[in-house]
Order: structure tokens, then sequence, then C-alpha cells
């Protein structure tokens, strides 16, 4: 019935009904009902929507395609939106792409006695937000309130019954207010105190019919600052500030009752202005937050002790890596140097198994290292360029002389023949894939491993891997397949287990795994080998081309070498290396020798321990680089122990040149340095 709808709203448009107080008042109450800044009390007609009363904003009219309403009008029911910048309609939309930006609207129909809507009782906020069955139900009433009150400015020829109906409706205002679980206070223009609820006459040891006389507020109650320590100045308090024009939302305070019992709350509202702009008064909500601050105190306390739980053990970690991997250092680098020149061949297997074991210790400790860096969220994947069929295929050539030893076919069936260059980190999926491989042949007594790799492209952009280990050996059983993945689980776990290793290897790689986004499983029956397989989406990368393979000649001659290292043992072997590779170096024994010795003498690299006495090898590095001699720019390369998230970045910053992890091969320090003559040379 639009014709019958549109007369109606032509009716009401009277002078009465637009300077009516009472629908400021109830709409200055919804928006303390819903906590939100903006209320409005609206006729809806054909084009336009006129405003009777607002809170928060200027009363204009509008047209009706710029406004929210028009669902409620047409459905003639209640329309709430928690997020209008969500809703498809809306994206375009004026008020919530542009302009004030509103992000949450809820409305309700004004329904005349004919069954019509003729406007809306609107609620808007700036932020997404949700009511609870409280204040919906309380804003329903208060949409029945505005509209018996235009009802009552309509009917001036029953204006007794209107009288009572109004009084009726502002005893519902007040038990709204008695009913409400927040405190509310108000004052009039004068500054004295009008009004206080149940909620707030409870707190302060009030029965809720006592009458609270404005002039002895101070004998109930103290109020303090967020501090709960500095008493409030009477300009700072709450009400007298919307009083005095400003606009409160959420403001911290403390209060102390009576009883002496202090309670934290958080303080809201605005100044009350009749139709002319004449102030009426101030109205305050108080909502308690007692509860809710001293559970965020313990979290805070919770997370403090948390992040110097976690500073402690990284400190352990680090000293544990440093303690260990140096004398690591010692017997792997002498054996090295041992087996190079042993002729015997009986000393020769002697000195292997020396070798294997160190290198069987270096390998638990890494476990055990990253299986705390992973515990402990400090360890980080690389996103870097590599070919992946390439990466498989050294992995297989580095297990092929063990599984040779034990006479099984070590196998690699890869997609294709071509490369498959990728962007991940390449270090973290070469160990999880030898820690596979390392499996399977230690559980393979005869027969075959495989390493299969199949892939699937699924746009021009990524590429979707799995990589599978295949095996022959002794099979798992359901039941130990499904805990195998949790930290220190073990095929067999008795100590007279026949096959070693801490229990850490397939639960850091399915952290690994994890980390990287994939998945990771296992397939197998006792007896009948086993399938281990993770998959990954990988971004496709670009081809780097063949490189050219640097030449490590036996000997390095012509790098004049300054060791810094206060090891006695470590010192005896970094010597005899740069021995074999023709080089003679001076030693200094920590940070302040290495600053005294380049300033003395011309160095072409500094081998640098970064913990040693006296003064450290960040600290000799950061003097070193600030001298005035040809030594400030001298390559430095880190030679530590330290093996924990951020050591690398650490000697980077102070300025150091590259790095080398202890325990370290002989192989490896003639690689950092011909690769450093190398870039002398080409640039003279």
């Amino acid at each position: 019935m639009p014709k019958r709808r549109l007369e109606l709203v032509d009716k009401y448009r009277i002078p009465a009904v637009f300077s009516s107080p009472a629908l400021r008042d109830v709409a200055a109450l919804a928006t303390e009902v819903a906590k939100v800044p903006m209320a409005a009390i609206q006729l809806v007609d054909d084009d336009q929507v006129i405003p009777l009363a607002m809170i928060g904003g200027v009363p204009e009219p509008i047209p009706r395609s710029a406004a929210f309403c028009d669902r409620t009008i047409v459905e003639n029911k209640p329309l709430v939106i928690e997020d209008l910048s969500k809703i498809e309609a809306y994206f375009d939309h004026p008020l919530v792409a542009r302009g004030p930006r509103f992000r949450f609207y809820a409305g309700w129909p004004l329904i005349a006695p004919s069954g019509d809507a003729i406007g809306t009782l609107c609620i808007l906020d700036y932020q997404a937000r949700s009511l609870n069955e409280d204040q919906i139900r309380s804003l329903e009433r208060l949409s029945r309130v505005a509209m018996g009150i235009i009802d009552a400015q309509l009917n001036a020829r029953a204006q007794q019954e209107a009288e009572r109906t109004l009084e009726k409706e502002r005893a519902f205002l007040a038990a709204v207010l008695e009913n409400l679980a927040d405190g509310v206070v108000a004052c009039n223009a004068e500054g004295q105190l009008t009004l206080f609820n149940r909620a707030l006459k409870e707190f302060h040891g009030l029965d809720s019919n006592s009458q609270l006389d404005p002039s002895e507020w101070s004998q109930y109650y103290r109020l303090y600052k967020a501090d709960g320590v500095t008493l409030m100045e009477m300009a700072d308090v709450p009400l007298i500030r919307i009083l005095n024009g400003e606009l409160l939302r959420d403001v911290e305070m403390v209060i102390v009752a009576r009883d002496q019992t202090p309670r934290r709350f958080l303080a809201s509202g605005r100044a009350l202005y009749d139709k002319t702009g004449r102030k009426l008064g101030a109205v305050c909500a108080m909502h308690d937050v007692s509860e809710i601050k001293s559970k965020e105190r313990d979290l805070v306390e919770t997370n403090e002790a948390l992040r110097a739980a976690t500073a402690a053990k990284s400190e352990f970690l680090a000293n544990m890596s440093h303690e260990i991997r140096t004398p690591l250092n010692g017997i792997v680098g002498m054996t090295a140097l041992l087996m190079e020149d042993a002729v015997d061949e009986s000393l020769r297997e002697s000195l292997q198994v020396i070798q294997s074991s160190a290198e069987n210790l270096n390998a638990i400790v890494g476990d055990v290292l990253d299986f705390s860096k992973i515990e402990a969220g400090m360890m980080e994947v690389e996103k870097r360029d590599f070919d992946l069929r390439d990466l498989l295929i050294d992995i297989a050539r580095s297990f092929t002389p063990l599984a040779s030893k034990k006479r099984i076919e070590l196998r690699t069936r890869l997609t294709g023949d071509k490369s498959i260059w990728v962007v991940g980190d390449s270090v973290r999926i070469r160990q999880i894939v030898m820690n596979l491989v390392s499996n399977a042949l230690k559980f393979t007594s005869s027969g075959f491993v495989e390493i299969e790799l199949s892939t699937d492209f699924d746009d021009l952009e990524g590429v979707h891997a799995k990589i599978r280990v295949r095996d022959s050996g002794i099979g798992i059983d359901q039941e130990t397949a499904s805990r195998l993945f949790k930290p220190f689980a073990q095929a067999d776990a008795s100590t007279t287990r026949k096959y070693g290793g801490t229990g850490l290897g397939l639960s850091i790689s399915k952290r690994l795994v994890e980390l990287m986004g994939g998945a990771i499983g296992v397939e197998s029956e006792i007896g009948r080998g086993a399938c281990f397989w993770f998959s990954l989406n990988l971004q496709l990368g670009g081809e780097k081309g063949s490189q050219t393979a640097i030449l490590l000649p036996e000997a390095l001659p012509n790098l004049r070498v300054l060791l810094v290292e206060d090891n006695s043992v470590n010192q005896l072997i970094a010597t005899r290396m740069l021995s074999r590779m023709g080089l003679e170096a001076d030693v200094a024994n920590n940070g302040v020798e290495a600053i005294h010795a380049t300033s003395q003498k011309e160095y072409d690299v500094i081998l640098m321990d970064c913990q040693m006495p006296e003064m450290d090898g960040y600290q000799a590095t950061t003097y070193i680089r600030r001298m005035r001699n040809p030594n400030a720019q001298i390559p430095i390369i880190a030679m530590t122990a330290n093996a924990m998230k951020g050591d690398r970045e650490r000697c980077i910053e102070v300025g150091m040149t590259d790095y080398i992890s202890k325990p370290f091969k002989i192989e490896e320090l003639r690689e950092k340095l011909n690769r450093l003559r190398a870039s002398r040379d080409a640039a003279s």
C-alpha cells in the first residue's frame, strides 16, 4: 500500500514532531544502549529521508537512494548489517566507500497504527560491530517508543491519552536505564547530578531505591585517573568534560567506593541538546572493566615470562652450540689432517672410524639444535632459486659410496630430463631428503632405495612437487607409523635396539615441511619396505644457467692471512690446514691482538673467531672497519661455533665478509679462500 504509506508520512510532518526533545532523548539513549556514535529517528517518503531527531550528525534531509534505511522500509522489518564494507550492494556506496565511511548500520521500522512503516530508528558506527540480544530488544522497544512519541504529537485531540502514553514510555526508558548492566549517570546543564541508575548505585554500596544527593557524591566514592593513584580534579571528571563539550569514548578511570573497593571503568558519553541547540545536560555510561584489565595484566606478565624464558633458551642454545662445536672442530679437523698423512691402512681405518663417529656426533648435535630452534620459534626458511632435479641427483650421488658398501641399489626416478628451477629453501629440502634417504639405507639390508620426484605444474607460476623415498627394508607397522613424526619417537625404542639415532630426524623433517607449507607422510607394511613422502607447492624460479665450476687447487699461495682464535687446538688445526694450502698465517689470540696486528702489517684476509676473551670478534671487526689504514676494508671471514638464528646476520651486520661454521672441513676453508683470491685477482 505505497500510496497509503506516503499519505501517513505526509500527515506526520507536523512542527510538534520536528521539535520534540523526547525524540532526541530516545536517539541519545539508543547511542548509549548500543554504544555507537550516531543515532537518528527519521521519516522516509518516496524520494527522501527527513530526520526528526539525530545524535552525532547534522539533521539534514538526504535522498532516499543514498540512505541505508530503504530495505528497512520496503521489508517492514529490522535490519542489522555488522559490516557494510563486506556487502556487495554497498561496495560503491558514497557513505561507505567515501565520505564518513560507515561500517555498521542497524534500523528498526517506525510502524504506524495502520501497520505501515513511516520511517526508521537507526544507529550507525564507523567500525564493524555486533549487537547482543539485550541491545536488540532494547532498541526494538526504543523504536516503538519513538513511534509512540510521534503519534502522541500527532494526536493533539487526544492529548490526555498521549500524555499517559508518554509517561508510560518514559517509565520504560527509566526501566531500560535501571536494567542496563553498565552504570549510567547524567547531569543537568548546571552540572548537578540528576540520574544514577541501579548498576552505579549498587557499585557505590547503595540500595537500588536509594536517593543520592548530588551534593554528597564525594561521600560515596573517590575518582582517580587511569593510574589508580592520581585523584581527579573536577575539570578531569568525565561527566564535567562531556558537559564542557567533549565527546568521550572509553576514557579509563578508577573509582573507589565507600568500602574501599577499587573498580576500573571505561567512561563514554556526550552532551545533550534540544532542537534549538540549547544544552540540556550530559549523560555518561560507565563500563566496568576491572576483571578484563586484571586478566590483561596477568597476560602481560605471562608474556613477559615467556619472552624471558625464550631469551634464556636462546642463550642456552647458543652456548651449547659453541661449547659442543668447538671441540668437535678439533676432532673433525685433526682427523682429516691425520688421514691425509696416514700411510698405514690399519691406521687409516682407525681414523675413518673416528671421523665417522665425529660426523655422527655432529649430526646428532645438529638434530638437537634444529629441534630446539624449531620449538623456540627461531627457525626460518629462505627463498632462493635452485634446480630441484639437480639437488636430488646431488643427494643421491653423496649417498652412493654408502649404498655400494652395503650392496644396495640406490636409484633415482625423476620427472623428465630437464632442470626444474624453483624458489625455496634448498638447504632445508636437502636436509629432509637426506634424512629420509639415510633412514632408508639404515633400515635396508638388501635390495634398493629409490628417490622419486613427480611434479604437477598447476599454472605458469607454481609447481606441486612430491618427493618419495622408497626402500625394500624391514617396513613399519601402522601403529608405529602413526607416531614416527613425533619428537624422540623411534620404530624400536628399547635400549638394545639395533638401529641408533636421536629420534628427532623425522620430527624435524615434519616441522620443516610444515614451515614451508607442505605435508609429509609414510606408507609401509612390515617386511615390505617403506615409502616416506613429502609434498610442497613451490614458485617457479628463473634458470640460472650453468655456472663455471670453481677449481680448488692444492695450494693457494700469495695470500697473507691473519688467524684470530683463542682456542689452542683450533689454532693448531687452522694453521695446519692453511699450511696444506701453501699458506702461512700470523696468529692473534683475541680481538685486541688482532687490532694491533692489523695496525702493524697489511693482510689479504682475516679468519676471525667470534667468541674470545678481552675483545670478541664482533667488537674487533667493528674497530678494524673504523681504522684508517689499508686493513680497514680487508675481507674478514667469521669462523664460529655459533649456529643459531641471527648469528650469520650479526656477522654481516658488523662488517664481516663471509661466514663458516665449526666444525668445518679443509675443503670448505679452501673454497672460501679460493673464491676470495679469484675475486681479488679479477679486481686487479
